[in-house]
């Protein structure tokens, strides 16, 4: 189901803007929507800080409302993937 979404409307990328949140931060939030261990959100949130994720739409929007909970700045777009 997850491909057939990626495939019919394409990934949307995620970015956090530098500085607006600490990795604790970015982690506690990711482990809030997402069933992760520390060791899963840790890279999750190492990558989001880097270079961003990319996921669908929706996956990314549930992504983005914790994270701005959280005080995150952080922006989503549609993309050919991160």
């Amino acid at each position: 189901m997850r491909a057939a979404i990626l495939a019919a409307n394409g990934p949307t990328d995620l970015r956090l803007d530098v500085g607006s949140a600490t990795p604790a931060t970015v982690m506690h939030a990711l482990r809030k929507v997402q069933a992760l261990s520390l060791i899963e959100a840790r890279a999750l949130a190492e990558q989001l800080c880097g270079k961003g994720l990319s996921k669908t739409r929706v996956e990314m929007e549930i992504l983005s409302v914790a994270l701005r909970a959280a005080g995150a700045i952080v922006t989503t777009s549609l993309s050919g993937g991160v």
